[in-house]
Parts: C-alpha cells; structure tokens; sequence
C-alpha cells in the first residue's frame, strides 16, 4: 500500500514533534509486549540505517516554534547524552495549512495503514497522540485505556528509572498512575483536562469534595453548585457551546468498564444528565439566575496572562471573563459526579510502540518531553491552551516566577486554590471516543429538541454498539 503519511527527516522539525500533538482509531489489534532489555540507556552501537519513526497527528502546525525546538534539542544533547541522530516523522493527512480538517478519505486510509503495520510487528517507534474529542475526527487509539491491555505499548518503568530530563516525582502522580497497567506504566500522560466554574472569592466559597454527589449540589439550592455541576451559563445573551463540551462527561467518573467492554452508566442517568441541562438553559433564558454571581466557565487552566484579557467574536471584543478582573482571587468550582467526587481527563500521551527495534531513542524523545523546560514552554501553549487540551502535566508550573505557557499564571492565592482543587480529584480517565458521543447529548440540548428522550437513547445505542465491536 502506498504510504499515504508525509514524513520530514532533519532534526530541525522536531518542533513538530510537541506543537503538532494530536489524535487516537481503531483498537481491534494485539501485540505481544517485548522485555526491555537488561541496560535500557545504553545505546546500541550498531549503525541504524533507518531514522527513528515518529508518529504524530498534529493539530496545528507552526513553523515559529522550529528554532527553538532545535536548540532544547542540542541543549538535551549536551546535558543528557547523545539523541537520536535520525528522525523521521510521520503526519496523518486531511489537514488544511490553517490546521482544518479537510479530507477525511485521506486519513482514514492512513489510519488503516498504520494500524495494519502494527498488526504486523511494524509501526513508528514512538507514538505522539491526543484523546481529545472536541474535533470531529478519528484517532489512531480511539480507546487508550483499552489500548493499554492488549499490550500496544512497550512498558517504561525501566526507562523512567534511568530518565535525563523529566522529574517523574513532580509529574502529578494522579495523572500519571492512570497510564499503569499490572505490566507497568504503559504511556506518560501530557495534558489533563478539568472543567472548572469560576467566581469571585468574594462573593462564592468552595472546599472541593471528594464525596459530594452531582444529585447533591443540584438539589443544593446553591446556585454557585447548580450552574458549575450541570455545566451550563448564559453569556452575552446566548448559551455559548464551546464551555459546555466535555462537561456531559464530566458527570461520570467512569464511562465504561474496559473488561467486559460496556458502559458504566445507564440510558436513564444519561436522559436525566440532558433533562437537567435542558431545565437549566430554559431558566437561565427566562432570568431564574439573574442574581446569580458572576462566574466563567473554562478547563484548567484558561488562566489569565498580560496581554489576553479580550478576545474576537463576530468583529466584537468578548470579556471571556464576564466583568471577574483578573486581580481579583477566584473561587474554582468543579463538576461533580453521579458517582461522587470529581474526576479529570487525560487529553494527550506519549507511548513507545512495542514493537519497536529502537526503545532507548524513542524514550529520549519522550523523556524530554516531559522535562519542565518543555512542559512550561510556548510549544505546550499551542498544544494545551490553544487547542483546549487543558494542563501540563508537572506540579510547579503555574506562579509568576514558573507560568505554565510564557506568561500565563495565577495569583500565588489563586495557585493555592488551584492546588487544593487538583489535589482533591478523586479519578482521572483517558479521553476517549465516547466523549463525542456525550457532546452529541449537550448538542441536542441547545438545538431544543423537541423529543430528547427518542435523541438521547439513539446516542446510548450508538455508544453501547460502537464499544462492544471495539
């Protein structure tokens, strides 16, 4: 089959590498996880003819992050030891050079292809992906957790124990134990993602919950919980659908079980999850909540920088903050759940293919992925804040003397109230294609379906179907 992937092979692009993080398909194929071997960061001093595969689905491709990328590159090879001399990467096609997704035919034969070559004992070595469902697009690992079990990926705790770059003790262990297998850390989570409703301090207080119940704060009579937990507000007159994706979701700690490949939820909690939206948005339009506080609603973290405050909707400049200045201390509210508590999600992660004849090199790339330098540089800005993929995955970053993406930063109150707020999730879950499904139910809400029970038990029987031939 002719190789539908456009591949760069000059060390100069990998840039690519980090600002072009994108997607996970099909997960109907097993391999069988090599050992590692018995020194995993001693180079083989065999001569590689082939370069290093890279496989990575971008987003967006920026071409200013190029320079940069190249000099962290020489810096990891001064301090860390040699890198891999040869890179190539491999992009899925149907992008648009604005980063639009415009064939679909093209990638789906890419996807096909690429699978195929795993299947084969083949594949890229290392392996760059986003869950993230925002777009309508397929991924490579449509579910990454399921992924994980049939042994796709070669386990790296023998790799981590000998890491140059990254600081695996500050990396969120929440996040990062959600990669584990009983084999071993399978794949190094990159970005998280938490929607979160913020107010002012002044006027909402919250302790996050470990055990407080989304049937609780709506029945809370607060109507701080009632807007955070349903995930719903009006803005400029409108209710805007960006802040409402991934929400549904959120609502559930756990959306299937990947043993016995069924959902964790039934028909009924998912109708009542759309009821309660839909109640909600006639409230707000008919002014229920019109003294209500103030509030915005985001992922963490959309946080303030110094020169972002507005921003362009249909040639009028918007306050994404709704009047809240950013000197003022804020108040995090999360979604709660059916289950109790509040989870988050992984957006994306690296792995190394199992099937990979190059282990070492392919860490290299990873481990310096995850070193504070990068996860703290612009190129995680286009990945996690441009693209909506949340936050990075090391602890410090977030004050003003260590923001996470050049000069986005909270207050040092407000890290302490983000701290107390990421400290207290109670799971964390790789996004997956079900997410698109539970956007699909908010999608139904805001056209106003007329019969939302008939909409609602189609997308059930899509998502029940779609996992049990996964």
């Amino acid at each position: 089959m002719k190789r539908t992937m456009q591949k760069l092979t000059a060390l100069l692009v990998l840039a690519a590498l980090l600002a072009m993080i994108g997607a996970c398909g099909p997960d109907d194929f097993v391999s069988q996880t090599p050992d590692p071997p018995s020194s995993v960061m001693e180079k083989d001093s065999t001569a590689h003819e082939a370069p290093l595969r890279v496989f990575v689905e971008p987003n967006m491709f920026t071409q200013s992050l190029q320079a940069e990328l190249k000099s962290k590159l020489y810096w990891a090879e001064k301090n860390g030891g040699p890198g891999p001399e040869e890179v190539e990467f491999e992009f899925l096609p149907g992008l648009s050079e604005s980063g639009g997704y415009v064939n679909s035919s093209d990638r789906e034969a890419a996807l096909t292809h690429l699978k195929t070559e795993m299947m084969s004992g083949a594949g890229p070595d290392l392996l760059i992906c986003s869950c993230d469902y925002l777009v309508e697009i397929d991924h490579l690992f449509r579910y990454p957790e399921q992924a994980m079990k049939r042994n796709l990926f070669l386990p790296l705790d023998s790799y981590i124990e000998n890491a140059r770059f990254m600081e695996w003790d500050r990396l969120f262990p929440k996040v990062m134990e959600a990669g584990r297998t009983d084999q071993g850390q399978m794949v190094l989570p990159l970005t998280w993602r938490l929607p979160v409703t913020f107010f002012r301090k002044s006027e909402v207080e919250h302790t996050p919950s470990q055990t407080m119940t989304y049937q609780e704060a709506m029945s809370s009579g607060d109507p701080a919980l009632v807007l955070s937990s349903a995930g719903t507000m009006l803005y400029e007159g409108e209710i805007p659908n960006v802040v409402q994706l991934g929400r549904v979701g959120a609502q559930f700690l756990r959306l299937a079980d990947w043993d016995t490949e069924t959902l964790a939820f039934s028909q009924e909690e998912l109708l009542k999850a759309a009821e309660d939206q839909r109640d909600l948005v006639k409230g707000l339009k008919a002014g229920e909540f019109a003294d209500a506080p103030h509030c915005f609603q985001s992922v963490l973290f959309q946080g303030y920088s110094e020169d972002s405050t507005l921003y362009e909707e249909g040639g009028e400049l918007v306050d994404p903050y709704r009047g809240i200045g950013r000197e003022e201390p804020l108040t995090m509210v999360p979604v709660y759940t059916k289950e109790g508590g509040y989870g988050a999600t992984i957006t994306s992660f690296g792995a190394v293919n199992a099937n990979s004849k190059r282990p070492e090199d392919a860490f290299f790339l990873l481990d310096l992925i995850l070193s504070k330098d990068y996860q703290a540089g612009s190129v995680m800005d286009n990945l996690a804040r441009r693209n909506h993929l949340g936050m990075p995955v090391h602890m410090d970053l977030g004050t003003k003397e260590e923001p996470f993406w050049e000069n986005w930063h909270l207050s040092s109150e407000d890290f302490r109230t983000y701290t107390q707020l990421r400290d207290n999730i109670r799971q964390v879950r790789f996004g997956c294609r079900l997410d698109k499904y539970l956007d699909d139910v908010w999608v139904q809400v805001h056209l106003e379906t007329e019969d939302l029970p008939q909409a609602v038990g189609k997308i059930y029987h899509q998502m029940k179907m779609e996992l049990g031939e996964s």
